[in-house]
């Protein structure tokens, strides 16, 4: 990756980074998994905010099942074709990723594999790659502990979180920077 798209690609996982949890989803996968990524609309923000109209995909192919009364009966799968421009008077770099999502109706079903396929793609740049790497579970549980313990009534826990919030500028927990949840939790030794 060439050093101006790998800028770029920083400042849209640093603006993930600043949209704190509430971007981040819980996915119950089979077996009993859990999984953590960014939701789509997260993801597609901050490439809107960072790239503009220097990025985009297009749906090269896609096709589609009924399932029958299973229940989320119907099934898409589709091929996207990502595109990114380095800087605005460059040739776009191209990635390919298939996506898969179950549903109860067609058209949702097309819009779910459309957009697994597009983060897919994306996560080929490196964007995101929080999720990827295994980053995001971390973060979501160090602020359910922070919570619990705001909630627990803990008076130094409290008074560090009042002095946290004020030292840094922040304001609800839920609304933190993913960095400044794990400064926190590091700082105060929540585990």
């Amino acid at each position: 990756m060439t050093t101006a798209l790998w800028k770029r690609v920083e400042e849209v996982n640093q603006a993930l980074d600043r949209k704190g949890v509430k971007v981040i989803q819980e996915i119950k996968a089979g077996g009993g998994r859990t999984l953590y990524g960014f939701q789509p609309q997260s993801v597609f923000d901050a490439m809107n905010e960072v790239f503009g109209t220097d990025w985009g995909y297009e749906v090269v192919e896609f096709s589609q099942q009924s399932l029958g009364d299973k229940g989320m009966n119907f099934y898409g799968l589709v091929r996207v074709r990502v595109w990114v421009k380095p800087a605005p008077d460059v040739e776009p770099v191209t990635r390919e990723a298939f996506g898969g999502s179950r549903n109860n109706t067609p058209g949702d079903a097309l819009k779910g594999a459309v957009t697994d396929a597009v983060q897919k793609a994306l996560s080929t740049f490196s964007v995101g790659r929080m999720a990827y790497e295994g980053e995001l579970k971390a973060y979501y549980q160090c602020y359910q502990k922070i919570a619990e313990k705001l909630r627990s009534g803990d008076s130094a826990i409290k008074k560090a979180y009042q002095d946290f919030c004020k030292k840094h500028g922040l304001g609800r927990l839920r609304d933190w920077p993913l960095s400044k949840l794990a400064e926190f939790c590091e700082q105060e030794k929540i585990k």
